[in-house]
């Protein structure tokens, strides 16, 4: 009877602590350097005029949280509003990257400039589960963390296509079958990291966050086509899945020039500083939101811009679940708690009860005589 009522108990008390078993993300960010990539993303905004890029950099504007930038910001999203209809036309990419901006700004991505952006996302996926006019790890990644912020249910069909991309080293191609490179693997980290429910997305989560740890250059970069571009992807995705990037950061912030751009080949580039804020901010697609982030408790405007900050952790909503680092005990969890449940099924009802062996009946002693 013993065994019947203390096994489950203990075996419950086990369940319990597992399921509430999850680590903290360890996120990495310069604010103060994040500020002044948004100070040089504000002075530019007046020359904005497209709208792709005036999103990206509305988004880089955004990852600060500046109250005193709202000027600019406002400025930006009326350049937005005024041509998403004919941006939004270009593809599904481009509905997706507004719908994301969307929901940072707080808005409803389903009637943003009279636009169902969300529809116009769920209409760009493929039978196969690609996404976009230009199916790859980018535009599935943009397509899936625009429904995902819009609380919508991501197709699995898209997940498994994502999942597709990945090469047995684990690192992601920009389509399947083809080679790994970092820019692919960040946009399909990105992707993956909402999806962070399922095993199969976490488990390439894992994977290709260990492939971008042997690819990354001694001064904390990753290269692509856009070295500045490439690192801030990846490190907002590493950062944004609980692995804590300081080599990247330091990379990042030893690139910003006096004016707060970040330089491509020696010279300021508006589009790296953009995606560069992200990162800088500890922030990424996924979770970056008009409501006071990381990059607003940072150091006094006299620490160093190389300086690395620990970051609180970001109170704007966000589809993505920290999952590397100490996290990586939530690829555990299914299978400690497969196991204790066989074990518990077992032990309950398959394995044979020992019978106790009947005691003997007791002899009575000899009568004892008085000897005189």
């Amino acid at each position: 009877m013993r065994r019947m009522t203390r096994l489950p108990a203990a075996l419950l008390a086990c369940l319990v602590m597992l399921l509430g078993w999850a680590s903290p993300a360890h996120a990495v960010g310069n604010a103060e350097a994040a500020r002044k990539s948004a100070s040089y993303l504000a002075s530019q905004s007046a020359t904005v005029t497209e709208v792709g890029l005036a999103a990206d950099v509305l988004l880089g504007l955004l990852a600060t949280g500046d109250a005193s930038m709202t000027t600019q910001t406002s400025a930006l999203t009326s350049t937005v509003k005024g041509g998403a209809q004919a941006y939004a036309a270009k593809g599904p990419e481009a509905a997706a990257k507004l719908a994301i901006l969307a929901s940072a700004l707080g808005e409803d991505p389903r009637n943003f400039a009279g636009l169902d952006l969300v529809g116009s996302v769920k209409a760009g996926l493929r039978p196969d589960g690609s996404f976009g006019s230009v199916p790859g790890a980018e535009a599935s990644a943009l397509g899936m963390i625009a429904l995902a912020r819009a609380n919508e249910q991501v197709p699995t069909s898209m997940l498994r296509y994502v999942v597709r991309l990945a090469g047995s080293d684990g690192g992601f191609g920009s389509a399947p079958a083809a080679s790994a490179d970092a820019e692919s693997t960040a946009w399909a980290l990105l992707a993956l990291g909402t999806q962070t429910d399922s095993i199969s997305a976490r488990a390439a989560l894992l994977t290709g966050a260990a492939w971008a740890s042997t690819q990354q250059h001694a001064d904390g970069s990753w290269r692509g086509g856009s070295t500045i571009r490439t690192t801030a992807l990846m490190a907002s995705a590493l950062q944004a899945a609980g692995l804590a990037q300081p080599r990247a950061i330091s990379y990042l912030a030893s690139q910003q020039l006096a004016d707060g751009s970040l330089a491509e080949q020696g010279k300021g580039d508006l589009t790296a500083t953009a995606v560069g804020a992200l990162a800088l901010a500890d922030t990424s697609y996924a979770g970056v939101s008009s409501a006071p982030t990381n990059a607003t408790s940072g150091p006094s405007t006299t620490a160093s811009p190389g300086a690395i900050v620990t970051a609180a952790p970001e109170p704007a909503p966000n589809p993505m679940r920290p999952l590397v680092g100490d996290s990586w005990l939530w690829i555990l969890q299914p299978v400690v708690l497969l196991g204790l449940l066989a074990a518990t099924g077992y032990y309950l009802f398959i394995r044979p009860t020992r019978k106790k062996k009947p005691k003997p009946d007791a002899v009575p002693d000899p009568p004892t005589t008085n000897t005189p």
